[in-house]
């Protein structure tokens, strides 16, 4: 009579398909190998970031059982593959077990403006659960449109784009702040973002650039009686005139205020006299000054000089 001793390829089974676990917990994983010869059974922990035990245990006469412990789970280990291993001289199986950490998120990179095809605020931010972005501009959440907007793109547990501007302008200079939040909490961050330097007005506090002594109206001009002589309105033609056609640099604009201040003041005052009509070299100079942006505010400059009759 013969006994013939049966082997196979081994079994395995896992406690777990997949786990999830926050940041900093402990955790226990068990794998069971059976067959006959009993198998030897092991996880692989290569790359694991976490500190790990292994407990073994062999119960008779064909399992063989492991328990991995897990310390401090580390965010590192997010998606990591654990996998477990049984063999014995007929072959080999294995079983897997993603697992996911959970943490809060973290801003790693918040860069300067950058011009590109469009010009970018870059920016990497990691969290798990992925986090949800809000941008704020001058502490006001921004609405996002085609001139600004978020791109983006993930990987694994990162989030890393861009906050785009389209044609962006000295208005849209400032501080900008990014805000991450994930159910495990939020983290913000805030980079200066320089985009153009503020164009000069012409205007300088006390006066205009390049205003001469003998350009300056006395205030009666604007706010106080008609005078009793007609006022000199002699600006200089040169400041009158514009740099391109249809259009006034400040400077010009102002002046033509002056002038026709100036005039009215004269067509007003008890004598009945007035000074010529304007200039005819510069004509568009006198149909834009309906549109001047703040004309008090050059006619304040304008009045902190000295007399000009």
């Amino acid at each position: 009579m013969c006994l013939c001793l049966c082997s196979d390829l081994p079994e395995i089974s896992v406690s777990h398909s997949s786990v999830l676990a926050t940041e900093g917990d402990n955790l226990t994983i068990s794998c069971n190998g059976s067959g006959s010869p009993l198998p030897e059974v092991d996880w692989t922990v290569g790359g694991l970031h976490s500190i790990n035990t292994h407990l073994s245990n062999v119960y008779w006469p064909n399992i063989h059982s492991i328990n991995l412990n897990l310390f401090n789970i580390s965010r590192d280990d997010n998606n990591f593959q654990l996998t477990c291993i049984a063999e014995n001289e007929v072959g080999m199986t294995n079983s897997s077990i993603q697992v996911n950490v959970q943490f809060p998120p973290v801003i790693l990179r918040l860069a300067e403006p950058e011009q590109r095809h469009d010009t970018c605020i870059e920016f990497t931010v990691r969290g798990y659960p992925q986090p949800k972005l809000r941008w704020f501009y001058k502490k006001k959440e921004i609405m996002q449109n085609k001139y600004i907007r978020t791109e983006m793109d993930f990987y694994q547990d990162y989030v890393e784009g861009c906050l785009t501007f389209q044609n962006p302008t000295h208005i849209n200079n400032g501080n900008y702040t990014l805000e991450a939040s994930n159910a495990l909490g939020t983290v913000t961050k805030t980079v200066y973002g320089h985009f153009l330097t503020e164009p000069d007005t012409g205007v300088e506090k006390g006066g205009l650039k390049g205003w001469g002594a003998k350009n300056k109206i006395k205030r009666s001009a604007f706010h106080d009686e008609p005078p009793s002589r007609p006022l000199r309105c002699d600006l200089n033609i040169h400041v009158l005139q514009s740099n391109a056609p249809g259009s006034m640099a400040p400077c010009h604009k102002s002046a033509a205020v002056v002038w026709l201040r100036c005039f009215a003041a004269n067509r007003s005052n008890k004598e009945g006299r007035s000074d010529p009509s304007p200039p005819s070299q510069a004509p568009s100079v006198y149909t834009q000054v309906h549109s001047f942006p703040s004309m008090l505010e050059y006619e304040a400059a304008a009045g902190a000089g000295g007399a000009g009759a």
